[in-house]
């Protein structure tokens, strides 16, 4: 992106207001269960530990996202253990993202206004943004994803050697992320095999298989020890519901989650909610957008760049329904299922673009889009809570409340904390570093006998809070209680 030419300075705003966004809940956002259970179970052990996975518990293996949990392991070493500095390196996930997101859409447009509008198609989307402001692998996948992804459509362009050793070593950063990018490595290599069959050249098809043969043999001798342990711990992130539920309706739930607008546990017919006839809504939608937009000739290009992100739509549904058929593998869903979504943005860019070259209906559903996505994000924005672990939105203002309310220099006495299951982990992080020492934080279900000093309980389960507890404050997720 020529950041200096005037010509693109709409997308070039568009991307530094995704970035201010995305850098603001870095700083803001309390920490996340997943996110404290990586600082302390992953990021503590040694570096060789993390490549491999090998701490002795494996309940926790599918959550060390290894190079995400080197990069934390880094930040803390630098700078300590905050919780702006263990996001960091998203920073950069969001620049890689953006940049190789604008140089794809380049590919296929020549219009800096709707550059500008299929960056916000791709990326103005709550749920998506969340995890680029969160230490867990699927931003750096998403990110080394998009990179691989251009680097592929060069190279079934001009089939460069450097594009495709480009392919591959995006696609071990996306990898080595996310195990799950494994999905869509396994059908990049599946186009890369038709893109070279059909060149019918046996001195190119020698050479590049060498190389992607080379490529496989080293991510599979790195990734191959931390998968089996990550497969053996048998905590396999997804749904079992079908690729419907699990995949389209779960996904828009997540979506439309912020939203106070649109009530998603609404029962609009027995035993159907609102958010399955929006699932039906959308996916006719995409269908109906996709194929009319075939209806027009569009560039050589764009047919090909549109092709294969049918391609690797389609491939992971397979897959995910082969897996779960033979192996009872669950469909990807929620957080695993945003990395599958990028070629579907990338498909609907391209399809808008193919009808706006031919007709002006192009720009009336673009117009749409634009619209709605402002509508949305305008009451979806939240620099609080996440959607995944919106429960933990109170962790910085109960340990400032403890900070300003309690004399800690004349106080002698190490309190102890009770926190419920969904308040502890945030809570841990801040506690543990804050008021070493001075207070001691417990995980509680609230329904064992034992007493502490304070206890932090969700709204909706004060009537489980034992008598000998007073309410002392209330906050919007959840109360801090103190013992009698």
């Amino acid at each position: 992106m020529k950041i200096l030419d005037f010509k693109s300075l709409p997308s070039f705003t568009i991307c530094l207001a995704l970035l201010a966004y995305i850098t603001a809940r870095i700083f803001l956002v309390p920490i996340s269960d997943d996110e404290y259970i990586t600082v302390d179970l992953h990021a503590s052990q040694s570096f060789w530990s993390v490549i491999i996975t090998g701490q002795p518990d494996l309940t926790w293996a599918p959550n060390n996202h290894i190079l995400n949990t080197i990069m934390m392991k880094l930040e803390i070493m630098m700078f300590g253990r905050k919780d702006w500095a263990v996001r960091l390196h998203l920073i950069v996930a969001t620049i890689i993202s953006l940049y190789f997101a604008y140089k794809i859409i380049s590919r296929f447009t020549t219009s800096e206004i709707r550059k500008a509008s299929y960056i916000l198609i791709i990326f103005f989307n709550p749920y998506l943004l969340d995890f680029f402001g969160l230490a867990r692998g699927y931003a750096l996948s998403i990110s080394a994803f998009i990179a691989a992804f251009y680097y592929l459509s060069e190279y079934t362009d001009h089939y460069a050697t450097r594009s495709l050793k480009l392919i591959f070593f995006w696609m071990f950063i996306s990898v080595w992320s996310n195990f799950s990018a494994l999905y869509l490595l396994a059908g990049i290599l599946i186009l890369i095999s038709y893109e070279l069959l059909k060149k019918k050249d046996l001195e190119t098809t020698k050479q590049h298989t060498l190389i992607a043969i080379i490529a496989m043999s080293i991510l599979s001798i790195i990734i191959f020890l931390p998968l089996i342990r990550t497969i053996a711990s048998g905590e396999t992130y997804g749904g079992k519901s079908g690729l419907f539920n699990d995949c389209i309706v779960n996904y828009i739930n997540q979506y439309i989650h912020h939203n106070p607008k649109i009530d998603r546990h609404m029962v609009v017919a027995p035993d159907l909610k609102l958010i399955q006839i929006l699932g039906f809504i959308i996916l006719l939608l995409w269908v109906s957008l996709q194929a009319f937009s075939f209806l027009y000739k569009s560039s050589q290009r764009a047919n090909k760049m549109h092709i294969q992100t049918f391609f690797l739509i389609f491939f992971v549904a397979l897959i995910s329904k082969l897996l779960f058929h033979f192996n009872g593998t669950p469909f990807p869903t929620g957080r695993t299922q945003l990395l599958f979504s990028i070629p579907f943005y990338f498909g609907i860019c391209i399809a808008l673009e193919r009808i706006i070259l031919n007709t002006r209906v192009g720009y009336y559903l673009l117009g749409i889009c634009m619209a709605f996505l402002v509508w949305h994000f305008s009451y979806s924005v939240t620099f609080r809570n996440t959607i995944e672990w919106w429960q933990n939105g109170d962790a910085k203002y109960v340990v400032s409340y403890f900070k300003e309310n309690i004399d800690w220099n004349s106080n002698r006495k190490v309190l102890n904390l009770g926190a419920e299951n969904w308040q502890y982990h945030s809570l841990a992080f801040y506690t543990e570093v804050e008021f070493e020492g001075k207070m001691d934080i417990h995980w509680t279900d609230l329904s064992s006998n034992q007493y502490y000093d304070y206890l932090v309980v969700p709204n909706h389960r004060h009537s489980e809070v034992f008598c000998e507890y007073v309410k002392i404050k209330e906050f919007k997720f959840c109360s801090l209680y103190k013992l009698e």
